[in-house]
């Protein structure tokens, strides 16, 4: 099972295990691997059930994965920061804690 891994990772396994491969990936396949890193630690998240100390590190997480995800697509964080004041003007954020229920 190949999946992107932190940049120390291959010299932390090296040895421990006799069946392990690393390599890089190229632009397009490492692009493609951020964004199902994105979507794994955002599961690992959801999987705390909101223990705090462990959301905590699933956070960590997700915004090394975004950090990455941003840099990688050459997208400056104040392009990003603008995006999500004007949805926050537009629709609103979370703190009202509202749900709809589709049929």
């Amino acid at each position: 099972m190949r999946k992107l891994v932190r940049d120390k990772i291959p010299d932390l396994i090296q040895g421990q295990t006799p069946r392990v491969v690393t390599g890089t990936y190229g632009k397009k396949r490492f692009r493609a691997a951020l964004l199902d890193k994105l979507v794994e630690e955002a599961q690992e998240a959801r999987a705390t059930e909101g223990a705090e100390f462990l959301l905590a590190e699933e956070l960590a997480d997700l915004r090394e994965v975004m950090n990455a995800i941003a840099e990688e697509f050459d997208i400056p964080w104040n392009m990003v920061d603008l995006e999500q004041e004007n949805k926050l003007v537009k629709k609103g954020g979370f703190t009202g804690r509202h749900w709809v229920d589709f049929d």
